[in-house]
């Protein structure tokens, strides 16, 4: 790689490491007998590259890696710069290649498997970051972990796992099969997944939102928040109370526990049986229920400031004192 004067990286386009053919043809020659060359291609790894390198003066990363690598994004409160490590895997049939530019305050990495033949091929991440950092990444079937950030952290995935450990800042994370864990505590939470599951428990924030279809949802310490759920069943545990929390399932299960005064839970399912366990307290219960057991064990005012607002089709229905 390259630097300028100030130490900014230029944009470099990197190969992966170079091959040794004579074992990759040996291997290749015993399997075309039994499964033709594009199965041989596939099928042969060629090499493992290592590569580090240190940037000073970021402030934003953004990571893409679409290869199925991991991402690893930790943060080192004595750390003045990035450190990026990163571990290239080449097949015959494809090899990885990495952009790497500094733009400002601003470090762009990228990878990408090329070649003829899908095969052996992904580079993983780990990369080191000083505490207040933006991280912004990118995978497909490669898992993200960021831990110890103190920045905003959005992440993109598709069926790779996420996992946010001890982040301070906004989170915005979107994955198709990939489950979502995240601890730590922000301004703003939103979180989306079609089957994976969503852990946001140890996160708190001032206000969330947390779609999914299939998957489960278990939220955490909240102020405002809007839960939605197809199948998937919501779990929602708040010590402190909230100003308002919606949630919205069309066969998955409710379970709020809430230990501190609200002002408002508003629940909407068709199937799914609705749990609420509440501080002993009066409310202004409202909602209907079609055919659904419907149990009011708290009591109930018309004047009350706290609102619980449930309405169901064939779903049961208990509100009690926690």
């Amino acid at each position: 790689m390259s630097f300028t004067g100030h130490g900014a990286y230029a944009a470099v386009r990197r190969p992966g490491p170079r091959r040794r053919r004579r074992p990759a043809v040996a291997v290749v020659a015993v399997l075309l007998a039994g499964g033709g060359l594009a199965g041989a291609l596939a099928l042969v790894p060629t090499g493992t590259e290592q590569r580090s390198d240190d940037v000073a003066g970021v402030t934003r990363l953004t990571v893409r890696n679409p290869t199925g690598g991991a991402v690893e994004v930790r943060a080192d409160s004595g750390a003045e710069a990035v450190t990026l490590l990163r571990s290239l895997r080449s097949g015959l049939a494809a090899s990885p290649m990495e952009t790497v530019h500094q733009e400002g305050g601003t470090l762009s990495v990228a990878a990408e498997c090329t070649g003829p033949l899908p095969g052996p091929c992904s580079v993983d991440y780990t990369i080191t970051v000083p505490e207040d950092i933006t991280v912004v990444a990118e995978s497909t079937s490669g898992a993200v972990d960021v831990l110890g950030v103190r920045g905003a952290v959005t992440v993109r995935g598709t069926s790779g796992a996420v996992g946010l450990s001890d982040v301070t800042g906004d989170v915005d994370v979107a994955t198709t099969t990939g489950t979502v864990h995240a601890s730590g505590r922000g301004d703003a939470l939103a979180a989306e997944s079609s089957t994976g599951d969503l852990d946001l428990s140890g996160f708190t924030a001032a206000t969330a939102e947390a779609t999914t279809s299939t998957g489960a949802i278990r939220m955490g310490a909240v102020q405002q928040a809007d839960v939605s759920a197809t199948t998937g069943a919501v779990e929602l545990t708040a010590p402190g109370g909230f100003e308002r929390v919606a949630v919205e399932t069309t066969t998955g299960s409710v379970d709020v526990t809430v230990s501190a005064a609200f002002r408002e839970l508003a629940v909407t399912t068709t199937t799914g049986a609705v749990d609420l366990r509440v501080p002993d307290a009066a409310y202004r219960v409202t909602g209907a229920s079609t055919t659904g057991d419907r149990a009011v064990d708290v009591a109930t005012a018309a004047d009350a400031r706290a609102v619980i607002s449930v309405d169901t089709t064939t779903g049961s229905v208990a509100i009690r004192p926690e």
